[in-house]
């Protein structure tokens, strides 16, 4: 399956960073504003079974943060919540 087109919230910067986020390459990244209330969007461009998301955090990682999911984009519902966060690989499976 290709790569889905990212969004981001509008306090990150570069625009073109967004597709860095899902690209698939361990040599760039998708940055954001070191702040709270930061978030990314993946748009799969059909309804898709999704139990499961990984992360490659760098140095700089989240220590607390939610995956939504939604089938049209509003509602979100929370798939798995993390607190904690260490950096590294992380995985987060939860029920389709």
């Amino acid at each position: 399956m290709p790569r889905p087109p990212a969004r981001r919230n509008g306090r990150s910067p570069a625009a073109s960073c967004q597709a860095k986020a899902s690209e698939g390459s361990g040599t760039t990244r998708w940055a954001s504003a070191r702040s709270d209330r930061q978030w990314w969007r993946v748009n799969l461009g059909a309804a898709r079974q999704v139990g499961r998301v990984a992360i490659d955090w760098e140095t700089a990682y989240a220590k607390a943060y939610r995956i939504e999911t939604s089938l049209d984009g509003s509602p979100w519902s929370t798939a798995a919540s993390v607190t904690g966060g260490r950096g590294g690989t992380h995985v987060s499976a939860f029920a389709p």
